[in-house]
Protein backbone atom coordinates (compact mmCIF):
# COMPACT_ATOMS: atom_id res chain seq x y z
CA UNK A 1 0.00 0.00 0.00
CA UNK A 2 2.93 2.03 0.78
CA UNK A 3 4.09 2.46 -2.90
CA UNK A 4 0.04 2.78 -4.16
CA UNK A 5 0.23 6.03 -1.82
CA UNK A 6 2.86 7.27 -2.99
CA UNK A 7 2.07 6.79 -6.69
CA UNK A 8 -1.24 8.68 -6.22
CA UNK A 9 0.22 11.67 -4.41
CA UNK A 10 2.98 11.91 -7.46
CA UNK A 11 -0.28 11.55 -10.03
CA UNK A 12 -2.33 13.99 -8.28
CA UNK A 13 1.05 16.41 -8.41
CA UNK A 14 1.22 15.60 -12.29
CA UNK A 15 -2.75 16.22 -12.95
CA UNK A 16 -2.80 19.55 -11.03
CA UNK A 17 0.37 20.67 -12.29
CA UNK A 18 0.26 20.60 -15.83
CA UNK A 19 -3.90 19.51 -16.30
CA UNK A 20 -5.65 21.64 -13.83
CA UNK A 21 -3.28 25.00 -13.36
CA UNK A 22 -2.22 25.47 -16.98
CA UNK A 23 -6.31 26.30 -17.62
CA UNK A 24 -6.81 28.20 -14.27
CA UNK A 25 -3.90 30.47 -16.14
CA UNK A 26 -5.74 30.40 -18.94
CA UNK A 27 -9.31 31.65 -17.43
CA UNK A 28 -7.66 34.06 -14.50
CA UNK A 29 -8.11 31.63 -11.82
CA UNK A 30 -4.86 32.94 -10.45
CA UNK A 31 -4.94 36.39 -10.98
CA UNK A 32 -5.43 38.60 -8.17
CA UNK A 33 -6.80 41.42 -10.24
CA UNK A 34 -9.42 39.93 -12.26
CA UNK A 35 -12.12 37.48 -11.23
CA UNK A 36 -12.35 34.29 -12.95
CA UNK A 37 -14.27 34.11 -16.05
CA UNK A 38 -17.80 33.20 -15.12
CA UNK A 39 -18.28 30.34 -17.69
CA UNK A 40 -15.05 28.40 -16.66
CA UNK A 41 -15.74 28.53 -13.25
CA UNK A 42 -17.67 25.26 -13.04
CA UNK A 43 -15.57 23.45 -15.50
CA UNK A 44 -13.11 24.70 -13.46
CA UNK A 45 -14.64 23.34 -10.12
CA UNK A 46 -15.62 19.97 -11.42
CA UNK A 47 -11.65 19.56 -12.70
CA UNK A 48 -9.71 20.10 -9.33
CA UNK A 49 -12.10 19.56 -6.54
CA UNK A 50 -13.44 15.80 -7.59
CA UNK A 51 -9.47 14.20 -7.87
CA UNK A 52 -8.81 16.47 -4.72
CA UNK A 53 -11.99 14.40 -3.04
CA UNK A 54 -11.02 10.77 -4.55
CA UNK A 55 -7.36 11.44 -3.07
CA UNK A 56 -8.28 12.32 0.17
CA UNK A 57 -10.78 9.43 0.51
CA UNK A 58 -8.17 6.96 -0.74
CA UNK A 59 -5.09 8.57 1.40
CA UNK A 60 -7.78 8.09 4.59
CA UNK A 61 -8.35 4.52 3.81
CA UNK A 62 -5.19 3.70 2.82
CA UNK A 63 -3.26 6.18 5.87
CA UNK A 64 -3.65 2.65 8.60
CA UNK A 65 -2.18 0.67 5.87
CA UNK A 66 0.97 2.22 4.93
CA UNK A 67 3.79 0.40 6.63
CA UNK A 68 6.77 2.08 5.14
CA UNK A 69 7.34 5.61 2.99
CA UNK A 70 6.13 7.17 6.12
CA UNK A 71 8.68 9.73 6.06
CA UNK A 72 7.64 10.63 2.24
CA UNK A 73 4.08 9.65 2.72
CA UNK A 74 2.76 11.56 5.24
CA UNK A 75 4.16 15.04 4.41
CA UNK A 76 3.50 14.55 0.75
CA UNK A 77 -0.25 14.19 1.85
CA UNK A 78 -0.34 17.18 3.63
CA UNK A 79 1.36 19.38 1.32
CA UNK A 80 -1.12 18.28 -1.33
CA UNK A 81 -4.01 18.72 0.45
CA UNK A 82 -3.02 22.02 1.64
CA UNK A 83 -2.07 23.51 -2.01
CA UNK A 84 -4.72 21.58 -3.69
CA UNK A 85 -7.33 22.49 -1.74
CA UNK A 86 -5.96 25.97 -2.40
CA UNK A 87 -6.35 25.32 -6.30
CA UNK A 88 -9.93 24.44 -5.08
CA UNK A 89 -11.16 27.58 -3.62
CA UNK A 90 -9.71 29.65 -6.66
CA UNK A 91 -12.71 28.54 -8.40
CA UNK A 92 -14.38 30.79 -6.22
CA UNK A 93 -12.32 33.68 -5.59
CA UNK A 94 -9.55 34.10 -7.75
CA UNK A 95 -5.66 34.15 -7.46
CA UNK A 96 -6.73 36.22 -4.14
CA UNK A 97 -7.41 32.93 -2.31
CA UNK A 98 -3.82 32.84 -2.78
CA UNK A 99 -2.68 35.02 0.52
CA UNK A 100 -4.08 32.40 2.71
CA UNK A 101 -0.96 30.41 2.19
CA UNK A 102 0.77 33.69 4.11
CA UNK A 103 -1.53 32.62 7.14
CA UNK A 104 -1.84 28.21 6.87
CA UNK A 105 1.84 28.28 5.24
CA UNK A 106 3.79 28.32 8.52
CA UNK A 107 1.31 25.72 10.18
CA UNK A 108 1.65 23.30 7.59
CA UNK A 109 5.05 23.83 7.20
CA UNK A 110 5.24 23.08 10.84
CA UNK A 111 2.90 20.08 10.03
CA UNK A 112 4.65 18.69 7.30
CA UNK A 113 8.17 18.74 9.69
CA UNK A 114 6.42 17.16 12.51
CA UNK A 115 5.17 14.64 10.19
CA UNK A 116 8.41 14.16 8.54
CA UNK A 117 10.25 13.32 11.66
CA UNK A 118 7.03 10.68 12.81
CA UNK A 119 7.32 9.47 9.84
CA UNK A 120 10.87 8.63 10.30
CA UNK A 121 10.52 6.80 13.81
CA UNK A 122 7.97 4.92 12.33
CA UNK A 123 10.13 3.98 9.56
CA UNK A 124 13.11 2.85 12.24
CA UNK A 125 11.14 0.90 14.14
CA UNK A 126 10.05 -0.60 11.17
CA UNK A 127 12.88 -1.51 10.08
CA UNK A 128 14.23 -2.55 13.02
CA UNK A 129 11.50 -5.29 13.47
CA UNK A 130 12.26 -6.05 9.91
CA UNK A 131 15.99 -6.73 10.97
CA UNK A 132 15.02 -9.17 14.38
CA UNK A 133 13.17 -11.69 12.06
Amino acid sequence: MDIYVLLASVAIIVYFFFVATPYGNRHGFFSEASMPEDGQILPYFLMTTPPLAVYILFCILSLKRIAFLRWLNYPLIIFNIHLFSLFCLSAFNGGTIFWLILITGPVTLILIIVFLIIGLIKDLKYLRGKRRQ
